[in-house]
């Protein structure tokens, strides 16, 4: 340990002491929750005294809040993008994707916690931009489904009414030719 300045340092008039720390394999949210609750324990203040834990913690604190706010932003953002293009909040298509967004998340966290990795600033910006490639996946899937089942849609009864039809036009094409080349022959 070494001893402090020799000076007073104030923040809003108060006198105050800063103590700080480098962590060493360790992450930032379950050091600092540790120390708060070590200094809850052992640590008694008078009256006139607090503790307030800022630093890159704090900072932490509200870049999760302000990205957990663009996370939920995004999701609507994103049923509304599919309500406008099926015309229905509740169209089957957009409920259906919509589903599909707990489902990535559920494999997003799952990732993290069997890669040991924490759940941080990177990490749900990750999943702010999984959000957008669900919508942006579904948005050109859909219209290639509809396209797709359409199609198999009308060739399965087309199949079934065209086919015969063609064929039995050509069986009687392929009887005239052969009528027509049999008397040909004759003469």
């Amino acid at each position: 340990m070494t001893e402090g300045s020799g000076f007073i340092e104030r923040s809003n008039g108060m006198r105050m002491i800063e103590v700080s720390a480098d962590l060493y394999n360790r992450d930032l949210k379950s050091t600092n929750l540790e120390i708060e609750g070590l200094v809850e324990k052992n640590v008694v203040l008078p009256d006139q005294y607090s503790i307030d834990f800022g630093g890159q913690y704090r900072e932490m604190k509200s870049a999760f809040d302000s990205l957990g706010f663009a996370f939920i932003l995004s999701i609507i953002l994103v049923y509304m993008v599919f309500a406008v293009q099926f015309e229905s909040l509740w169209h089957p298509l957009t409920i259906t994707i919509m589903f599909t967004v707990p489902l990535a998340l559920t494999g997003a966290l799952a990732s993290l916690f069997f890669s040991s990795y924490t759940l941080s600033v990177l990490s749900i910006i990750s999943m702010i931009m999984l959000v957008g490639i669900i919508g942006e996946g579904a948005g050109i899937l859909v219209p290639f489904a509809v396209v797709v089942i359409g199609g198999l849609i009308f060739l399965t009864f087309l199949t079934l009414l065209v086919v015969p039809a063609i064929y039995f036009l050509i069986d009687c094409f392929g009887d005239l030719l052969r009528k027509g080349f049999a008397g040909f022959k004759k003469e």
